[in-house]
């Protein structure tokens, strides 16, 4: 359990690197930080949502309905606070902070209901556990990749519009 939570903090750490780097070396990206910024918060609430290890116990069931609520909640707020074009960034905020809650929310029941203490595990591990799955690893990188580069790529060169016209078409 430990490690892959470390492995996932030093992931999320080094997708931190990048996302600054990328955010303050493009002027389209810095345009918009603040909403960057709340829709990165996104990640945070991943690093600790352990779905890994409900399905590892075959504790589904009690990971479904958390879930629920957390989608539940997103869309309701959505709906209430998204009211005009300028209240845009709520969606960020929305789907983001909640979903940190939520990951927290998770984390923290599956440390108290199967008493996992916590310690981080050394770096030498984290590459060892990253090396033995690297697999899995990069085939869910490589997914990822495909399913937004496109969207990301297109973005740093034509307007808003455009990528919302293209992104709605797929």
């Amino acid at each position: 359990f430990n490690e892959v939570i470390s492995a996932k903090i030093v992931l999320f750490v080094l997708s931190l690197i990048v996302f600054a780097v990328l955010t303050y070396s493009y002027p389209v990206l810095r345009k918009d930080l603040m909403l960057h910024c709340y829709s990165f918060l996104f990640c945070i609430g991943g690093v600790f949502l352990p779905v890994w290890f409900f399905q590892g116990i075959q504790e589904i069931q009690q990971l479904s309905y958390i879930t629920l609520i957390i989608k539940l909640l997103t869309s309701i707020s959505i709906v209430v606070l998204v009211v005009s074009p300028e209240t845009y960034y709520w969606f960020a905020i929305c789907t983001s902070g909640i979903q940190l809650i939520g990951g927290v929310v998770t984390y923290f029941i599956a440390v108290k209901k199967y008493k996992i203490p916590f310690y981080f595990t050394g770096l030498a591990r984290i590459w060892e556990l990253i090396n033995s799955e690297k697999l899995f690893f990069l085939s869910t990188v490589v997914i990822h990749l495909y399913t937004t580069t496109n969207i990301f790529l297109l973005g740093l060169f034509v307007e808003a519009k455009e990528v919302g016209i293209y992104t709605a078409s797929v």
